[in-house]
């Protein structure tokens, strides 16, 4: 018999340690600059970190080890997420 494995984290959960997410969500509403990106780079630790802006065109693959922030017009940080 195979022992089944029972997660008590949600999927979306398990992948914010992977990217570092919830390490980082201190950051929502700071102006986006190149230091500050280098500070939540150093701090979430991720495989990568990609910054999406309105309209930016982006893949729709999902990587759970990438560091996705996501800002508005003025270039505040708006989401946090792994993706």
């Amino acid at each position: 018999m195979i022992p089944t494995v029972i997660h008590n984290t949600p999927p979306h959960m398990r992948f914010e340690a992977q990217c570092g997410a919830a390490k980082v969500q201190g950051y929502l509403g700071q102006k986006e600059t190149e230091p500050l990106l280098a500070e939540i780079g150093k701090a979430a630790n991720p495989g990568t970190m990609r910054v999406i802006r309105p309209g930016s065109a982006v893949t729709m693959d999902y990587r759970p080890d990438r560091l996705d922030i996501e800002t508005d017009l003025d270039r505040r940080i708006t989401r946090l997420r792994c993706g």
